[in-house]
């Protein structure tokens, strides 16, 4: 899933994700919502990148952010 598995100085990650059966690269960059510092969504307590990651490809693949707040 995860093209790399270090932390990239670019801030640019890749991540292979599948869409209706089709395998479909997304490409991140490593800027994510935050609020007095502190991310909005997904948080790690081990300061783990992965969580956010995956959450912000999800919300790429599906509308944006704001689609996760909609019930």
């Amino acid at each position: 899933m995860f093209v790399t598995d270090k932390v990239q100085k670019e801030g640019m990650y890749g991540i292979n994700m599948y869409n209706n059966g089709e395998e479909e690269l997304v490409i991140l960059d490593n800027y994510f919502p935050t609020k007095n510092n502190k991310p909005v969504f997904a948080k790690s307590h081990s300061q783990e990148l992965w969580p956010m990651i995956l959450e912000k490809v999800w919300a790429k693949t599906h509308g944006g952010y704001q689609e996760m707040c909609q019930g």
